[in-house]
């Protein structure tokens, strides 16, 4: 009987240790096939910036500049240009009870005097214009 359980046993600790080492070198050829991925994005991405020409650098940051304006004229033309500057408010007329509901949102449009509007999404693409133009040139190396 304690032949059986040891052989058992052992059988148990083989298999185990099998599997401990398999899945080590599983883990070992993924973390090689990364590096080998990443080694040739890197290499990709210097061959691009050798073939760059300095040309299209003022282009991209032409573009960026002019987005950028375009987005400021937005918030402060009323203010600059003395322009009546128009902004939505919903007005919610719904209801609901359980899993039933009714009624309608609705669009009024209100005419301010003039002034700078905070817009939350001009915000938001200006910061990722910002953060996707300055974020890619500090990784430039």
């Amino acid at each position: 009987m304690i032949e059986l359980i040891s052989l058992a046993a052992g059988a148990a600790m083989r298999f185990i240790f099998q599997m401990m080492a398999v899945n080590q070198k599983n883990k070992q050829e993924q973390f090689s096939r990364l590096t080998q991925q990443h080694n040739m994005k890197q290499e990709a991405i210097a061959a691009a910036r050798k073939d760059e020409s300095h040309g299209s650098a003022i282009v991209r940051r032409m573009i960026v500049s002019v987005m950028l304006g375009i987005m400021v004229i937005a918030v402060v033309g009323g203010a600059l240009l003395d322009v009546p500057v128009y902004v939505p408010q919903i007005i919610d007329d719904t209801w609901s009870f359980l899993f039933f509901s009714g009624g309608k949102k609705q669009v009024e449009w209100i005419t301010l005097a003039g002034g700078i509007v905070y817009v939350e999404e001009v915000r938001m693409f200006a910061s990722a214009v910002i953060g996707y133009y300055l974020g890619g040139a500090v990784f430039k190396e």
